[in-house]
């Protein structure tokens, strides 16, 4: 799993060569696990990481854990101001738990 920097790091060297091809990035999927969704300062870190637009398109978060998600209105939020910004959503263990549907219900993911 590449973490959040590391992913973006990469996207953005890559960006460079392929923007001069004309070749777009590649999509890479980063984990966020349910727990880190409870905080704040970790969803102020997430918006923060991709501020650029060709990153942010390249990426697919897949928010698993989806039990551990206490603050539904956080991981909401977060969804929907990463959407904005082009990313893409998975929820990595969809239907495992009375939390997971909540989250379906209440956010908009690309996959499940």
């Amino acid at each position: 799993m590449l973490s959040l920097e590391r992913a973006c790091s990469a996207e953005r060297r890559r960006s460079c060569t392929r923007r001069e091809r004309g070749v777009p990035l590649p999509l890479v999927a980063v984990n966020l696990s349910g727990t880190s969704l409870n905080e704040q300062s970790f969803v102020d870190h997430v918006l923060q990481s991709v501020a650029e637009p060709a990153i942010a398109r390249a990426l697919c978060f897949e928010i698993t854990e989806t039990t551990a998600v206490t603050s539904l209105a956080n991981a909401c939020y977060l969804m929907s101001e990463l959407k904005g910004r082009k990313c893409r959503f998975a929820l990595d263990d969809f239907g495992s738990g009375v939390s997971s549907t909540d989250m379906a219900l209440g956010c908009q993911g690309d996959a499940a």
